[in-house]
């Protein structure tokens, strides 16, 4: 992912929980979103942002990666049942 393919979200920020946003295009689409949840954060510096947006995308791409695997191990795998 690069930067281009983040949605702000800076707007919706100031929406109330939920409040539905209007029709956002990215480039992998277009998109409405709900505002769910509000919680009060402490304020973060640019590196702690960095750093939190960093472990997402981490996080994100570790869970496309075993779901890649698992599909490929039941692509991979002979299973009989005997009834």
């Amino acid at each position: 992912m690069n930067q281009s393919d983040y949605i702000s979200i800076h707007d919706l920020s100031r929406d109330e929980v939920g409040e539905v946003s209007g029709v956002i295009q990215s480039p992998r689409g277009f998109h409405i979103l709900r505002l769910l949840d509000k919680k009060d954060r402490k304020k973060m510096t640019e590196e702690e942002r960095s750093e939190e947006i960093d472990d997402i995308i981490y996080n994100q791409k570790v869970e496309d990666k075993y779901r890649q695997w698992i599909k490929e191990l039941r692509e991979k795998s002979y299973v009989q049942i005997n009834l």
